[in-house]
């Protein structure tokens, strides 16, 4: 049977005589390498003609935007645009919460796991909170929580692991923290921190790794940092940072790689960074930035790989990027932009692939695009798009797969939508929507799935939703009248849902406009004929990690993607002998791994990418033979995995990266005996794994971390024999795997919401059982899968919704069947490979959420195949090896023919690629193959 993920404790594969460990692929870049969104902005025109919809408050929701828009007659009500994979659609007024001219006016549109929640006013019960499934009927107010027409205001609605928390007022307590689950009893408050009907006004709601960190006040000491589980006992003051009533007021609140930075005066500093990591202790200043109280108030904090990046005053260089590692040596000016006390006042800080982009002035071009990696000289203006000493204030940066849209004035165009990828020449307008200088008004910029969303004004059609995205193959339709209802347009086999109807349209060829095509170098780590036989490429912080031979064996290495910067972290195993290094993982910024080093046997290793800070966190089996660990799995930042410590047989662990930190959770199957615990997969913060406890059989287990807390999910095949679940899959908070209920290798689909009476199975497809699903994919919250028919001759690509009725075929035709392809979703489209008769094995993908497919490209055209494999998303492009006849290579494709292509090979006399491994590091391609007499490499996208 075909699995999701690939057992990786004991199966190698061979190239000669050298073995290699089953790898995985998870996903600091120059930019120019990156791919920009084809095309031209499409109008959805929602109120049609001159009239405005205004649309606000975007949200993107498993691919479609729900925001606040106005209709004739409807007042302010919540819309949305859907399927936009494939077509242009129109937006629908979704639902009349408040009928009538007045509105609902719906605000803080929050998806949580799939549900969009939201705050409205129905006319009777108040501005409270609600929520929508995507549906009419599925919408509906979640609880009144200030009874009658009086409004609880739900504020601040943030997601934390799958729960939706808030703040909100009635009238026993005051504006307090509340939390949802989406049902009328699991709306509750979290804690009356202000006792009485006092309000300790929560603010600031922080998502730290599945903590919440908040600000409020309690009515005695300030405004201080909290922190909440969503239980009252676990809702608690961090720490009084400036004791008394005063409070320090924390703001800026920023997750970093599970550290919280933020800003606060303790009475003595002024406004200075601060960090926590959710206890007292740990509640810091990071860096008295400005001596004395005046103090350099850091704002504008942005997370980007790891780096904290803000702007900040000295008092000797004014309002200038900084950066920090969380300490003090670590907290130091990036730049002076202007010299001397003027300010340079960077703003719009945003992470575009690992490189910080933001506005700023140098004092002689006003304030335009600017770019840095973090050290002065890399530091620098993109464009001076509006010439001379004029400002064309550059804002709403906006990263969709590692390009940067924004808006500016040019001055001869009015402000405009603009893209960029980090250099003068690849920084252009994308249309000019509104001719002349007039202001075209574009806000709301949303990356949805690949595609960019935002609203604007023409001029002719007021304010509406437009998009921009990277597919070829696409209507451009000018809007007809608007009506409640769905009309349907046929696009490359695609359906057009939405209340319009169309009027004359285009299908443009994807040629990827303003792209550069990447192409490849090979970076040859052991010169001559010798292969190093890279493999497990890993991205940690843009830095990808792998494990290489060369003539100290097989150790581990680091690339940034240069020559001087590809090298061996540390001989772990000195001499010749090889430490094979082995499941790569990359845990909020830290490498752990497995590795022998000829003394303790393969045990559990750490690297921050530094020789010396490569080292063993815990002997956990003393002797030469090694515990073994495996199946390493990051779970909220704590390490699970399994491993044998010679007493308890294979049984699950943990690790938060020290020795006294690393302990067996449970012995789950008691004494010597082995529980094998396999499949470890994170869905919000639980862990899921199969197992067997020596009396049921392999069964589906959960674990929080405690030994009391990991038990038996369900036993789904009754007796000692097992359901033997694989291919464990968090699907938007639900986990989706296969299993064998009956004994007989009779695998299904079946899914779970981790109680055992929500664990069931989804039959409804191909009656008759043993259908073997694999390669379990999520795609915009619905779990895609490969699935045998009865006749096991042909296997079909299937969805599911998690029903048994939802459970369908999205290519049902004996011709269409799968053969050795993952699948894989890039931007919302689901990629596969099949064989319809006439083109033979070639690359296909989803088009909308009806289930629509078609072929992308005839690459080996005719009846022979180009057996596209190793389906990849590196950046919202589709990275993939195929034939075209001529040779096996390396392919890229954002889903249209035209933009279907080779990838161009920089090594001299290499035209055919062996490839082993495909790998996205933060946007760019990286690849172990071989391509000519250096054998299998490195080789990195340019």
């Amino acid at each position: 049977m075909r699995s999701s993920r690939t057992k990786r404790r004991c199966k190698t594969r061979s190239i000669g005589s050298w073995q290699l460990s089953p790898k995985r692929f998870d996903g600091l870049e120059i930019l120019e390498s990156r791919a920009m969104l084809a095309g031209f902005p499409q109008l959805i025109d929602v109120a049609t003609g001159a009239a405005s919809s205004n649309p606000i408050n975007f949200a993107n929701v498993n691919g479609t935007l729900f925001f606040s828009t106005t209709r004739l007659g409807y007042g302010r009500e919540l819309g949305r645009t859907s399927d936009f994979i494939g077509a242009a659609t129109a937006g629908e007024l979704f639902v009349d919460i408040n009928p009538g001219p007045a509105g609902s006016s719906p605000k803080n549109l929050t998806n949580v796991n799939g549900t969009l929640f939201f705050t409205a006013n129905d006319g009777t019960t108040g501005d409270e909170l609600w929520k929508s499934d995507g549906t009419p009927t599925g919408t509906m107010l979640v609880k009144d929580i200030r009874a009658g027409s009086q409004s609880s205001a739900p504020a601040e609605l943030t997601n934390v692991n799958g729960v939706l928390f808030f703040s909100a007022a009635d009238d026993a307590g005051g504006r307090e923290l509340w939390k949802s689950d989406g049902t009328l009893g699991g709306t509750i408050r979290v804690k009356n921190i202000a006792t009485g009907s006092a309000s300790s006004s929560p603010s600031r709601l922080t998502n730290v790794n599945g903590v919440l960190l908040f600000r409020a006040n309690d009515g005695t000491r300030g405004t201080e940092l909290w922190r909440s589980n969503g239980l009252p006992g676990g809702t608690v003051l961090v720490k009084d940072i400036v004791p008394g009533a005063a409070g320090s007021i924390p703001d800026q609140l920023t997750n970093v790689n599970g550290t919280l930075f933020f800003t606060a005066e303790n009475g003595v500093a002024g406004r200075e960074l601060w960090k926590s990591n959710g206890a007292s202790g740990g509640t810091v200043l990071v860096k008295d930035i400005r001596s004395g109280v005046a103090g350099s108030a850091p704002s504008r904090l942005v997370n980007v790989n790891g780096t904290l990046f803000f702007r900040a005053n000295d008092g000797t260089h004014g309002i200038e990027l900084w950066k920090s590692t969380g300490v003090a040596s670590g907290t130091v000016l990036v730049a002076d932009i202007i010299a001397g006390s003027a300010s340079s006042s960077p703003n719009q800080l945003v992470n575009v692939g690992g490189t910080l982009m933001f506005n700023a002035t140098n004092g002689v071009t006003g304030v335009e695009l600017w770019k840095s990696l973090g050290t002065a000289a890399s530091t620098k203006l993109v464009r001076d798009i509006r010439v001379g000493a004029a400002s064309s204030f550059p804002k709403y940066l906006t990263n969709v797969s590692g390009a940067l849209y924004f808006v500016a004035n040019n001055g001869g165009n009015g402000v405009e939508i603009w893209e960029s990828n980090g250099t003068a020449a690849g920084t252009s307008l994308v249309r000019e929507l509104r001719p002349g200088t007039a202001d075209a008004a574009i806000a709301e910029l949303t990356n949805v799935n690949g595609a960019l969303l935002f609203r604007a004004n023409d001029g002719v059609t007021g304010a509406e939703p437009w998009k921009l995205d990277g597919l070829g193959d696409r209507l451009v339709a000018a809007p007809g009248v608007a009506g409640i209802g769905v009309s349907s347009v046929g696009v490359g086999g695609a359906s057009v849902k939405g209340p319009f109807v169309p009027g004359p349209g285009v299908l443009t060829p994807g040629l990827l406009v303003n792209r550069q095509r990447p192409a490849l170098k090979q970076l040859d780590l052991v010169p001559g004929s010798r292969p190093s036989l890279v493999n497990e490429l890993t991205n940690v912080n843009g830095i990808a990690y792998f494990t290489a031979m060369s003539g100290y064996g097989r150790e581990l290495w680091r690339s940034d993607g240069t020559v001087n910067g590809t090298k061996m972290v540390k001989d772990i195993r000195v001499g010749t002998s090889s430490s094979n290094p082995e499941f790569l993982t990359n845990v909020n910024g830290v490498l752990f791994f497995s590795a022998n080093d000829g003394n303790a046997g393969f045990e559990l290793w750490k690297s921050d990418g530094t020789a010396a800070g490569t080292v063993r966190i815990k002997n956990i089996q003393p002797g030469i033979v090694g515990s073994g660990p495996h199946w390493l799995t990051n779970v909220n930042g704590t390490l699970y995995f399994a491993a044998d410590d010679g007493v308890h047989g294979i049984e699950l662990w943990k690790s938060n990266g020290t020795a006294a930190g690393t302990a067996l959770v449970r012995d789950i199957a008691a004494g010597i005996a082995a529980s094998e615990p396999n499949y470890l997969a994170n869905v919000n913060g639980t862990l899921f794994f199969d197992a067997s406890d020596g009396v049921l059989g392999r069964e589906l287990w959960k674990s929080n971390g405690t030994s009391a807390g990991t038990v038996l999910l369900t036993d789904i095949r009754t007796g000692t024999g097992g359901s033997r679940p694989t291919g464990l899959t968090n699907v938007n908070g639900t986990l989706f795997f296969s299993a064998d209920a009956t004994g007989f290798a009779d695998f299904e689909l079946w899914r779970s919401d981790g109680t055992s009476s929500g664990t069931i199975a989804l039959t409804n497809h191909f009656a008759g059982g043993k259908t073997n699903p694999g390669w379990i994919t999520n795609v915009n919250g619905i779990a895609y899968f490969t699935s045998n028919d009865t006749s096991f001759i042909a296997q079909h690509v299937l969805k599911s919704d998690g029903t048994p009725a939802g459970t369908v075929p999205i290519v049902r035709d004996n011709n269409d069947f799968l053969i050795s392809s993952q699948l894989a979703n890039v931007s919302g489209s689901l990629y596969f490979t099949s064989d319809s008769g006439p083109t033979a094995l070639e690359l296909y993908r989803t088009l909308d959420a009806i289930g629509g497919a078609r072929l992308v490209q005839d690459i080996n055209p005719g009846t022979e195949s180009s057996s596209p494999q190793m389906l990849t998303n590196v950046g919202g492009v589709l990275y993939f090896i195929a034939n075209d006849g001529t040779s096996q290579t390396l392919f890229a494709s954002d889903g249209s023919q035209g933009g279907t292509y080779r990838i161009r090979n920089l090594q001299p006399f290499v035209d055919s690629l062996s490839v082993l491994e495909i790998a996205d590091i933060n946007g760019v391609v990286y690849i172990a193959a071989s391509g000519g007499p250096d054998g299998y490499e490195l080789w990195v996208g340019t």
